[in-house]
C-alpha cells in the first residue's frame, strides 16, 4: 500500500465496546465514525481547509516532522511513511485494533485491542523495531479513552463508570485519579502537569482540570457547553472544543483558566473531533474530511 503526505496529530478515535456473556455490537462514543482523509496539500493560513483524498483509513496518528503514521484499516494496525514509502501491517494478536498513538520518536505504538471473543479489552504497547507487543492493561470493562505522557512513561485511562486511572506504560498497578463515574476523555497537558477531562453533572457537561502534583480538581468556567471532544493548546493556555450551542456542531477556543469562548468555524457543515498540534495547527473532521489549518488568532 502506498500513502501520501498529510499534516495532523491524532485523527478520530473510536473504541469498541467489549461483550460480556452475550454478543453486543457498537462502539464507544469517543470519536465520530468518519473515515480519515489524508491531506495532499495544506490550506493557506487561516482558511482551515485542505485538498484531500480518501484512503479508507478510520483512525490514525501522524508524526508531522518525520511523516511516520500509524493507522487502523479493517481492524488491523498498520505503520507507514507519508513521504511515499510503503505501509505494512504490524504483527499484533488476532482481534480488533483501535486508537493508535505513536511515541514522539516513532519507536512505539500504543493502541486498544479487543480480543476475538469480544469480551476482553486491553491497552497494548508495540515496539516497532523488535516487533514485540506488550499488554499494558487488560479488562472486561469498557475502555472509553486514554492519553499517554511518553516523557514520564505514564498512561491515563477512562474506564466506564469508574472515573480516571493512571498507570505506567510498562503496566503495573492502577492509581486512582478521580472517582466520579462520569469522568472521561482524559487529555494530558503538553508539560505533563495537568490532566483535563469531561465531567457531567445534571445538564452541565464541562471541562475539569486535575493538577497532577496536588491531586486537586477544578472546573473550567467556560461560556459554552462542550459537546464531547476537546484538546489542549500546545502551551496549555487554551482549549479547542466542539459545541452545539449555536444549533450546529462548531469549533470554539477558550482560555484554560476560564472565560469567554471564541468561535473559529461558522458554516452549515458540522465540525468535530478537534486536535491542537504541537506545530500550533488545529485539525478536525468536516463533512467526512479531515482538515487542518493555522490556529493563529484562535485563542
Amino acid at each position: 500500500m502506498q500513502i501520501s503526505r498529510t499534516y495532523s496529530r491524532t485523527c478520530g478515535r473510536h473504541l469498541p465496546r467489549p461483550r460480556r456473556s452475550d454478543p453486543r455490537t457498537g462502539t464507544a462514543r469517543t470519536r465520530a465514525r468518519l473515515p480519515v482523509l489524508l491531506a495532499l496539500s495544506l490550506a493557506r493560513p487561516g482558511s482551515l481547509a485542505a485538498q484531500v483524498y480518501e484512503k479508507g483509513i478510520q483512525e490514525a496518528d501522524v508524526l508531522a516532522e518525520s511523516g511516520t503514521v500509524a493507522f487502523v484499516l479493517a481492524g488491523r494496525l498498520w505503520l507507514g511513511d507519508l513521504n511515499g514509502g510503503p505501509a505494512e501491517p504490524l504483527p499484533t494478536a488476532n482481534g480488533r485494533a483501535s486508537a493508535p498513538v505513536l511515541s514522539p520518536d516513532g519507536r512505539e505504538v500504543l493502541f486498544v485491542h479487543l480480543d476475538p471473543t469480544g469480551r476482553r479489552m486491553s491497552l497494548q504497547r508495540h515496539e516497532v523495531a523488535s516487533g514485540r507487543t506488550q499488554t499494558v492493561y487488560e479488562t472486561d470493562q469498557r475502555l472509553l479513552d486514554f492519553d499517554v505522557d511518553f516523557d514520564r512513561g505514564e498512561v491515563v485511562l477512562s474506564i466506564e463508570g469508574q472515573g480516571l486511572r493512571q498507570l505506567s506504560v510498562d503496566g503495573g498497578r492502577l492509581r486512582l485519579l478521580t472517582t466520579n463515574p462520569s469522568d472521561r476523555f482524559p487529555r494530558i497537558s503538553a508539560d505533563g502537569g495537568a490532566v483535563a477531562f469531561l465531567r457531567t453533572s445534571g445538564d452541565s457537561q464541562d471541562i475539569w482540570i486535575l493538577n497532577r502534583q496536588s491531586d486537586r480538581v477544578r472546573r473550567v468556567q467556560g461560556s459554552i457547553r462542550v459537546q464531547e471532544r476537546f484538546d489542549w493548546s500546545p502551551d496549555g493556555a487554551a482549549f479547542v472544543v466542539e459545541s452545539m450551542d449555536t444549533g450546529n456542531l462548531e469549533l470554539w477556543t477558550f482560555p484554560a483558566g476560564g472565560g469567554a469562548a471564541r468561535r473559529i468555524t461558522d458554516d452549515i457543515a458540522m465540525e468535530s473531533d478537534p486536535s491542537w498540534t504541537r506545530e500550533d495547527r488545529i485539525c478536525y473532521h468536516r463533512n467526512r474530511q479531515y482538515w487542518c489549518g493555522s490556529a493563529a488568532g484562535g485563542r
